[in-house]
């Protein structure tokens, strides 16, 4: 779960721009990986809006989530040298 400062700007982020959102809640892909996990999702849900949040607000079920999360796979040959030196003790540069 992200900080409580950090959740509150995701929160707030969905809420002044709703639209945002939706577009991204587009992809055909990232839809089928959030249904996926869905369940796991509202385990970890509000059952009401969080402080400061109407019950009208558009996109309600995202905001009242505690958290979530996005990843995309690709094989190991696509991350070439990044993965080596993520994982690597030697690398004298640890990567960001």
């Amino acid at each position: 779960m992200p900080p409580p400062d950090r959740l509150r700007a995701i929160r707030h982020a969905i809420a002044t721009d709703p639209d945002a959102l939706a577009k991204v809640l587009k992809n055909r892909k990232l839809k089928q990986t959030l249904a996926i996990y869905s369940k796991r999702q509202q385990e970890g849900k509000l059952a009401r809006p969080p402080k400061g949040s109407a019950a009208d607000t558009p996109q309600l079920e995202y905001i009242k989530l505690k958290s979530c999360s996005a990843w995309k796979e690709m094989p190991l040959r696509a991350a070439g040298d990044t993965l080596e030196q993520t994982w690597h003790p030697d690398v004298a540069t640890p990567l960001p």
